[in-house]
């Protein structure tokens, strides 16, 4: 495998070439964050984490929970550098969806990074698969 991938992404597509499910790997995959973020945020957030527990609990669901479960899954049915470098993606998204917000103000910078953060992404699937047959199909 490529070096260029993370290690998270390495063992997660060895875990799955090793049959196990992508549910199964998700699940051990971020205790020490959860149990770190929760140690951090009990006490000086009670009151907020107890007044927005319902919006707690959707942005956990579908902001975290959902794209990592994709996510795996990408990682099991391709190379884990495609799927990782698939992720330079996000951002355009992301800034896609905050020209809809009138609390964010227009940033030129943002896009500029943005975009070249995406140009280099492509690149890199490409100089990578140069001389070998992709795995994609564009």
């Amino acid at each position: 495998m490529r070096n260029r991938c993370s290690i998270s992404a390495i063992y997660s597509k060895k875990l799955s070439n090793a049959n196990l499910n992508s549910r199964s790997i998700l699940a051990h995959r971020f205790y020490g964050i959860i149990l770190i973020s929760l140690l951090l945020s009990i006490n000086e957030f009670q009151e907020e984490l107890i007044n927005n527990w319902d919006w707690i609990l959707v942005v956990t669901i579908f902001g975290v929970a959902l794209p990592l479960y994709l996510l795996q899954l990408g990682i099991r049915y391709c190379e884990p550098f495609f799927v990782m470098m698939s992720t330079c993606f996000v951002p355009v998204f992301t800034f896609f969806f905050q020209l809809f917000d009138t609390r964010i103000q227009w940033s030129t910078l943002s896009l500029v990074g943005i975009l070249l953060l995406l140009f280099l992404g492509i690149l890199s699937i490409f100089v990578s698969n140069k001389g070998s047959s992709p795995n994609f199909v564009i």
